[in-house]
């Protein structure tokens, strides 16, 4: 398979990780009902666990796949169960009461508040996003910003260290280019099983 661009992309091999750019067999996709079939159908895998059951809105049902291939790296769980929480504090609360084992896409805030928790992990992923400030100089601008002066007293003025420690709650770091790998995507919550 040869994939071009007209661009670079050098994101290309980390977003071909993500389950919704996965390369799939032409022949699975038409036995499974083609594009349309496979969009109203639960994926099909080769994993650890393997699709149970789904209740629209409520949760998704894995259980381990006995028949994986590799005996040494047989799922650890008989079963994992995903709920649907909109709510982050309802979230946070179910792992906190330990009805939940992890909390998925916490703002960083409200996660920041279990650092130093010794019942909840908070673990940071990372992903290069980052935010930038940009100047409107055309002709529907503001006409002090075509001064570039102006746009460099604005840039110094801006405190970029605070700026970061107060967007990320001190996770992350001011970006000084396009990719920087330390920019906060996820947190996730997780309960500490004591046994």
């Amino acid at each position: 398979m040869t994939i071009a661009f007209t661009t670079p992309a050098p994101d290309l091999l980390a977003m071909l990780t993500w389950s919704n750019f996965g390369i799939a067999s032409e022949d699975e996709v038409n036995a499974a009902g083609g594009l349309e079939g496979v969009a109203k159908n639960p994926l099909a895998g080769s994993g650890k666990y393997k699709f149970k059951e789904w209740v629209s809105g409520q949760y998704i049902l894995f259980e381990r796949n006995e028949d994986y291939w590799d005996d040494n790296y047989v799922g650890y769980f008989k079963e994992i169960k995903l709920t649907f929480t909109a709510d982050a504090a309802a979230r946070e609360m179910a792992v906190e009461s330990g009805d939940a084992q992890v909390a998925y896409d916490m703002p960083v805030v409200q996660a920041a508040t279990y650092v130093g928790n010794a019942n909840v992990n908070v673990v940071v992923y990372s992903f290069g996003q980052n935010t930038r400030l940009w100047f409107n100089m055309g002709e529907k601008g503001q006409e002090c910003l075509k001064d570039e002066k102006v746009r460099k007293a604005i840039e110094l003025a801006l405190d970029y260290d605070a700026i970061s420690a107060v967007g990320t709650a001190g996770f992350g770091q001011p970006v000084y280019g396009y990719f920087e790998p330390n920019k906060i995507l996820r947190i996730s919550l997780k309960k500490m099983l004591h046994t």
